[in-house]
């Protein structure tokens, strides 16, 4: 029986069905490089759907994980997480009234959000797949988060049932950066930024995202 990240994934996709949910990047960065970066994932929109198969021991075929399982894996990140130099303060919880998962973490360099990211991906088991890569150069005051899907990503993607990516469509994804200083220019014209202008914000669909059809890469240089 099959029992791993592309189950997960699947798995939400048989579950969720009309419902979405919505995946919410947040980095709160200090003028040193330093700061705060938080990761959510909820699907609370389909938590009835989700408390019943809970209670199944497998749908589709694939496996599904008990709260035990559960609990030990993000033990398990928490853990490697922890052991990354430079990066305090790991969190990492699932709500399971409202099913939403939160990973949390403090870091002296945006280098480590980058460590903290091969460290989640290598837990699942999970290689060759896209993942966002940060910078930060304190001198030019300028923060970069780049990302792309990797062909054999995309590859996957559409080998999906179209009424499968459909849910993709409804998902949303959210990023903000928050910051100490004012920002001075954003490279990415798709997000917006806040009327105090120490916030940028950008969302569009999952879909959007996987697909690269939304370019959610940014480059925000902050006034000195």
């Amino acid at each position: 029986m099959k029992h791993h990240i592309l189950g997960w994934l699947l798995l939400i996709i048989a579950t969720v069905c009309s419902s979405c949910f919505e995946i919410v990047e947040e980095i709160q960065l200090q003028e040193n490089g330093s700061g705060q970066f938080t990761f959510i994932v909820n699907m609370s929109e389909s938590k009835v759907k989700l408390h019943s198969v809970m209670s199944l021991d497998s749908v589709q075929g694939y496996k599904v994980p008990t709260k035990a399982e559960i609990n030990q894996q993000m033990s398990n990140i928490r853990q490697r997480l922890g052991n990354i130099q430079g990066l305090t303060n790991a969190q990492v919880s699932f709500d399971y009234n409202e099913f939403i998962g939160t990973v949390k973490f403090s870091f002296k360099s945006v280098d480590q959000i980058n460590a903290a990211m091969s460290v989640i991906m290598d837990a699942y088991k999970v290689k060759d797949y896209s993942v966002p890569y940060y910078q930060y150069n304190a001198t030019h005051r300028l923060f970069t988060r780049t990302f792309n899907t990797l062909p054999k990503t995309l590859a996957q993607y559409n080998r999906l049932k179209k009424e499968d990516r459909e849910i993709f469509q409804k998902a949303r994804f959210t990023s903000v950066f928050k910051f100490s200083s004012e920002v001075r220019e954003s490279g990415n014209t798709l997000a917006r930024v806040s009327n105090n202008k120490k916030a940028v914000m950008q969302q569009t669909s999952m879909h959007n995202v996987i697909t690269n059809t939304t370019r959610i890469n940014q480059s925000i240089t902050l006034e000195k």
